[in-house]
């Protein structure tokens, strides 16, 4: 064999050599939902972190009818801007005790006896919330344990008018989050070796 026959053989060889090692070089493939493609929160909930933890949580605002939780005024009574009830908020009188209207002077009565002012009511807050997370739970396909609601605090929201006042009530709604969803990388994992090309031998 000849000095040019002995490169040519060589080079095939190489290229042999190559294209099995391209065949054989592994395809890094990342699996859906795997540990590094980590975990999001659903639509519409914010990402909290702290203390080693994701939490994922939405902030909502209901606004709930005040109530008379007082049993010795259980009467309520939807008060305008009149005189003893600046702002119109509304109040509640006892049965069968002073007269009380939207629009009328009630600066005579007292305060405590023959009427109280219309509080946050909590049972209806509290059935309020309940229902939200059921709500929540059903709109994402998910069990009532799997979605938390948690009431953040209750405001007093009067309406300078004749209808009625509502306490405003803020809470939070909490998800587990979620894995995220990977893909495949294409290609070697390693680079591929340079492919031979013998230089000519001198003559």
């Amino acid at each position: 064999m000849n000095t040019q026959q002995t490169l040519t053989a060589l080079a095939i060889a190489a290229s042999a050599w190559t294209s099995a090692a391209h065949a054989q070089s592994p395809t890094a493939v990342n699996l859906l939902g795997t540990p590094d493609d980590g975990m999001l929160c659903r639509s519409g909930y914010d990402p909290i972190f702290g203390k080693n933890k994701l939490i994922c949580q939405k902030t909502l605002e209901l606004k709930v009818p005040l109530g008379c939780n007082d049993t010795r005024f259980p009467n309520k009574v939807v008060r305008a801007n009149a005189p003893g009830t600046p702002n119109g908020l509304d109040v509640c009188d006892k049965a069968g005790g002073v007269n009380i209207t939207a629009t009328n002077d009630i600066t005579s009565f007292n305060e405590g006896s023959d009427y109280v002012f219309a509080k946050a009511d909590d049972a209806k807050i509290a059935e309020r919330i309940a229902s939200q997370r059921q709500t929540e739970a059903s709109a994402l396909g998910l069990s009532l344990p799997e979605v938390d609601a948690v009431f953040v605090r209750a405001l007093t929201n009067t309406t300078s008018g004749d209808s009625e006042d509502k306490s405003r009530v803020q809470y939070g709604l909490f998800t587990f989050p979620v894995k995220t969803t990977g893909g495949v990388i294409a290609g070697p994992s390693n680079p591929s070796p340079a492919v031979f090309s013998p230089r000519a031998l001198p003559r």
